[in-house]
């Protein structure tokens, strides 16, 4: 999430973190994210988000600032190297998209959050996204020292379609169930009943149901 002030700033005075990191891919795709739970359980988490934090200390009164137009994009990395993958395993938009919403914490507050489209990986095994906030539109020779803010998520597995199903785990968090009620343009995974369903195999009709709105999830261009 990005907390956007209402004055100019100078980028390096604020910070990133992920929050949610992108767990399932295209439709069709037969590659998913999978990061186990504290369990073993394969976990599935609909989409990428990150927080953006600004820090007032850091920014001198004598400083040139300006109101920044910032971009987020995401970029491949292996497991231990931080050189970026080729592009070519990356399928999906590498760029997240803004929108403003009401905050978690404070309703009076507004937010600009990025969420990104469906995130794809071409082959099987470990990986890391690097989320790059930076901004487009500082002029010239104003332009702060600090270009861009980065910030590298934890390993992840990308497993393939076989083993994703049937053990996969749906979580529907706090962060998701708020962005629903803004009004997000995201198509949300299957519900807390119909998982229960799904996990224990009370209903084959069910289960169906929970599998197939995996495969079809699509959520609409957003960013983090």
């Amino acid at each position: 999430m990005l907390f956007s002030p209402s004055s100019p700033f100078l980028l390096r005075s604020y910070t990133l973190e992920p929050l949610q990191i992108p767990l399932l891919g295209c439709a069709l795709d037969p590659v998913r994210f999978r990061p186990p739970d504290h369990l073993g359980h394969p976990t599935a988490l609909p989409m990428a988000v990150c927080e953006v934090r600004r820090n007032e200390s850091l920014i001198s009164p004598s400083e040139v600032v300006h109101r920044p137009r910032l971009e987020c994009k995401l970029t491949l990395l292996s497991e231990h190297e931080d050189t970026p993958l080729s592009p070519h395993l990356l399928l999906g938009s590498p760029w997240g998209k803004e929108f403003r919403i009401e905050s978690m914490g404070d309703p009076h507050r507004r937010q600009t959050i990025f969420c990104f489209d469906e995130i794809i990986i071409r082959e099987v095994g470990r990986y890391r996204l690097k989320f790059t906030l930076s901004d487009s539109s500082a002029p010239g020779d104003e332009l702060d020292p600090l270009q861009n803010i980065q910030k590298i998520t934890e390993p992840f597995e990308v497993v393939t379609y076989d083993e994703f199903f049937p053990d996969v785990t749906l979580i529907n968090t706090d962060l998701n169930k708020h962005l629903k009620r803004q009004n997000l343009p995201l198509n949300f995974p299957v519900t807390a009943d119909e998982v229960v369903e799904l996990e224990n195999g009370e209903s084959q009709h069910h289960a169906n149901k929970s599998r197939r709105i995996i495969n079809n999830y699509s959520p609409k261009k957003m960013s983090v």
